[in-house]
Order: structure tokens, then C-alpha cells, then sequence
């Protein structure tokens, strides 16, 4: 009603209600940008000093209106990386739990990534690094591809995949 005054009480829940909000807001604007994990958004919202009942309140919105889903996000993250910036299983795993998820959900993600386009990128991959002149020799391609965390297996059957066709 116009005119009236408010009680201390219905003042504080106005307070509250603009503090999630702007919290709701925030956490959106940082999703928009590219796809986050639960722990990055939760990780945002604290280093802009929310409580955790708002942030707990902000991510659980988010989860319900499917803005957050940390498979979804493991999936783009794998799918991103395996089309742009080729990475090995391990640096992949290693990846998605800098980035919060848990060990189910990292396994659950790598495990959609087939053998055919997982041998398919390291096939590419060698392609890309057999035009520099250093990598002319196995023996040093191997141990770069080795340091980059792709297994031995995975390196000699993409090698004996690219001589084939050579």
C-alpha cells in the first residue's frame, strides 16, 4: 500500500530478496560466458563475499532452471578440447577436477569420449607434429607425446595408424 510503513522485518526480507538477485544475476552473467562447474560458480560467489545460504540458494536455482549441470559442462569441456586443443585422458581427467568435479562425473565424462575419436586426435595430432622438423624421429615423438600423458599403446597404435597410411 502507498503510504505505508514497512515493518523491520518485511524490510529485511526486501534486503534479502535484492541480495539473491543480484547474487542469481551475477552467477548468470558468469555462466554466459562460457559453460562452468558447480564448484566455479560457488567459487565465484564466495570471492564476491556472498553467505552460503545465498549461494546455496543461487546454485540450486540454477540447477533447477538447467543452467548448471556439471556433465553437461565435463561433456562441452572434453568435446572443446578434443576438437581445439587436443588433450590425453589423464590431462583431460586432471582438467575437469581443477575445474570441481567429482571423480564419478570425470569417469562418467571420459567415458563417453569413444576409442575411434580418442585414436582419431592423436592420429591428427601426430600428423600436426610430424611437419616440424623435430619430430621427424619416433623415439622423440614418442616421449613428447609420453609427456603429454598419452599412453604408450595409445601412441604406438596411432603411429603404426599414420605409417599405414603414409
Amino acid at each position: 500500500m502507498q503510504g505505508s510503513a514497512l515493518s523491520t522485518d518485511e524490510v529485511e526480507d526486501f534486503k534479502r530478496g535484492s541480495v539473491r538477485r543480484k547474487a542469481y544475476n551475477e552467477a548468470v552473467r558468469f555462466i554466459s560466458y562460457r559453460a562452468r562447474s558447480y564448484r566455479e560458480v560457488l567459487d565465484r560467489l564466495k570471492k564476491s563475499e556472498y553467505d552460503s545460504t545465498v549461494a546455496e540458494d543461487v546454485l540450486s536455482r540454477l540447477i533447477r532452471n538447467g543452467l548448471l549441470n556439471d556433465l553437461n559442462f565435463g561433456s562441452s569441456w572434453v568435446a572443446d578440447r578434443m576438437n581445439l586443443k587436443p588433450r590425453s585422458r589423464s590431462v583431460l581427467a586432471s582438467e575437469l577436477y581443477q575445474k570441481g568435479l567429482d571423480s564419478e562425473a570425470i569417469k562418467s565424462t571420459l567415458a563417453e569420449v569413444s576409442s575411434e575419436d580418442y585414436r582419431a586426435m592423436i592420429v591428427k595430432l601426430i600428423a600436426k607434429k610430424r611437419r616440424q622438423t623435430r619430430f621427424q624421429d619416433d623415439a622423440k615423438l614418442i616421449a613428447f607425446l609420453g609427456r603429454q600423458g598419452y599412453s604408450y599403446e595409445d601412441i604406438r597404435g596411432a603411429l603404426t595408424e599414420t605409417d599405414a597410411a603414409t
